[in-house]
């Protein structure tokens, strides 16, 4: 029989619970630095890099547009869950 980990049937393995409690730590981390340093973010502000990577398409900074990624993220953590668990 393959183990993943010391673990019951019943629990599962310890990584099971730490993997996403660490993928939602680090969505909140992000968020936190996203509002301290929304701030410093120019206005238009850069969507597209080139190549060279150099910016070439700019939008209108926005709150919107800066936290649009995060209920995008929970969403996705929370049907992976889903699934690890189901």
């Amino acid at each position: 029989r393959a183990s993943l980990g010391d673990a019951t049937e019943e629990s599962g393995p310890w990584w099971l619970f730490a993997a996403p409690a660490a993928a939602f730590a680090l969505t909140l981390t992000a968020l936190l630095l996203v509002d301290h340093f929304a701030g410093r973010v120019p206005d238009p502000m850069p969507v597209h890099w080139g190549l060279d990577g150099r910016p070439d398409r700019w939008l209108p900074k926005t709150l919107p547009r800066l936290y649009a990624i995060f209920p995008v993220a929970l969403a996705v953590q929370a049907l992976l869950g889903f699934i690890l668990y189901a």
